[in-house]
């Protein structure tokens, strides 16, 4: 394999997602957009997601350090489809990361989340990843409360916030507990597809979920490309034996789940907030970049089977604005 890119064919979702990186064409983002991402932490050393990083407003909430380092891998795989610039293509690969580290090792105390989230809140980010599902009890109306008034704080500021279904192949409208985050409408909840854009056999899912990419599980399939490949922090040698057998250059592994389906997601709203930025001179509205996800759905899906499940098309979205906007631009 080559030592500077990734061929597109150990990339489908991005591929697919992109049609084969003409979404490029349009835009590969703008430092001037900034997404939230609250997790584990980033690998800012990383070839291909350290010039990404807004060190002065990232921040550490855990209490234990001041590092934003992450020591578990989850937060540098997400930022990898996000923003990833080197060898792999994230889907937003210029757009910038405001990193606000929450967890050491995947658990997470609710107040350091409230906390993240107040302070994406006042960095003004555009787009806050959260790709975590913490399903709580409706009868805990303090959480339920909390949670309501930053979403719609967030929702105020013009900040968009994605969030994971969670990997326990639950259908969340029979299900008696409610998502932390995805219970409110204001809050776009991601399941994940599978390679031939059908529901993941693992996916917590629900009518008001939306697709993306996050791969088959890897207890359901011996196909590396039915997973996601994305980035992996340099320095954690625990998976180096599987990633060797695959072929693919240190800092680079494959996984599956909802929590990498958020992230294409959150990387396509950013996108498509620095096209506009760039053809227009400012950002659009909320309302606008939710009109611009409503009408990317079904331009790319002709069966019917799963209809009811729409998936996110980045190019699609970003052609929408082009054919807006782009000509008109382009004449004056």
């Amino acid at each position: 394999m080559s030592d500077n890119t990734i061929p597109f064919m150990y990339q489908w979702n991005i591929s697919r997602l992109t049609n084969n990186g003409e979404v490029y064409k349009f835009s590969k983002g703008s430092a001037d957009v900034k997404v939230a991402l609250i997790d584990s932490g980033i690998d800012y050393d990383h070839e291909s997601l350290g010039s990404n990083i807004d060190f002065i407003n990232s921040k550490n909430f855990t209490g234990e350090s001041d590092i934003i380092k992450d020591f578990n891998g989850h937060g540098t795989m997400v930022a990898g489809i996000i923003c990833s610039n080197k060898r792999l293509m994230g889907i937003a690969p210029n757009v910038s990361l405001v990193v606000c580290k929450v967890t050491e090792n995947r658990q997470f105390k609710l107040s350091n989340l409230i906390k993240a989230i107040k302070h994406a809140i006042n960095c003004k980010v555009d787009v806050i990843n959260l790709s975590l599902s913490m399903y709580i009890e409706i009868s805990q109306y303090n959480i339920i409360s909390v949670m309501n008034s930053l979403i719609e704080k967030a929702y105020d500021e013009g900040i968009l916030i994605v969030t994971s279904s969670g990997n326990n192949g639950i259908f969340l409208d029979d299900y008696k507990k409610i998502h932390i985050l995805g219970f409110h409408p204001k809050v776009y909840t991601i399941a994940a597809s599978n390679k031939r854009g059908e529901l993941a056999t693992y996916t917590n899912y629900s009518n008001k979920c939306i697709l993306a990419p996050g791969g088959e599980s890897l207890f359901e399939t011996e196909d590396p490309n039915e997973v996601i490949l994305t980035t992996y922090p340099s320095d954690i040698h625990d998976t180096d034996s599987f990633r060797e057998n695959l072929g693919f250059p240190i800092g680079y592994m494959v996984n599956f789940g909802t929590s990498l389906a958020c992230a294409h997601f959150s990387g396509t709203i950013a996108l498509l907030i620095s096209f506009y930025l760039e053809l227009k001179g400012d950002k659009p509205s909320i309302e606008e970049v939710q009109l611009y996800i409503e009408r990317s759905f079904g331009q790319n899906r002709q069966d019917q089977e799963y209809e009811e499940y729409r998936e996110i098309n980045t190019y699609n979205v970003l052609k929408n604005i082009e054919v807006d906007y782009g000509n008109r631009t382009k004449n004056n």
